[in-house]
């Protein structure tokens, strides 16, 4: 699964994500306080691992775990 996001719920795309798919949220789709406090949440009750990088148009999302 990669490419830009179209739809704006967060938690339905980080799960269904396979270890190594990256996913690119824009910032006008997701607040990244809202991106990174979903990654964190899912991490601590479905186990998974996802990073965040920031650029300038948007937000990188991988899941390593």
């Amino acid at each position: 699964m990669e490419g830009i996001v179209q739809t704006i719920n967060v938690s339905a795309t980080l799960r269904s994500m396979k270890v190594g798919a990256t996913v690119f949220f824009n910032t006008d789709q997701v607040n990244e306080n809202t991106l990174r406090h979903t990654c964190t949440r899912m991490k601590n009750e479905e186990g998974g691992f996802w990073t965040v990088d920031k650029s300038r148009i948007g937000y990188t999302v991988t899941r390593k775990a």
